[in-house]
């Protein structure tokens, strides 16, 4: 299974990337570019850096979590097929 995941990784990674930069066009289209310029200007301080780092820390938690679940509901799935 991991051999066909590592084969499929290019697409995997090119959809990924595009989904990406969609998500990130919809989230920051509300902002003004004023605003957009204020998240920059804080994410070069240190305290934004550290900030940040908490943020991404958290959301790779929860995504580890969320695959973990993932990963083992579709082990149940596949052994239900089997049987």
């Amino acid at each position: 299974m991991l051999d066909s995941v590592w084969q499929q990784e290019p697409e995997i990674r090119e959809e990924m990337q595009d989904w990406s930069m969609n998500f990130s066009a919809l989230a920051y289209s509300v902002l003004e570019p004023e605003e957009i310029q204020d998240y920059i200007d804080i994410s070069a301080t240190e305290s934004g850096q550290k900030l940040n780092a908490a943020l991404f820390a958290g959301f790779h938690k929860m995504f580890a979590g969320q695959s973990y679940d993932l990963g083992k509901a579709m082990a149940e799935f596949m052994v239900g097929d089997d049987t």
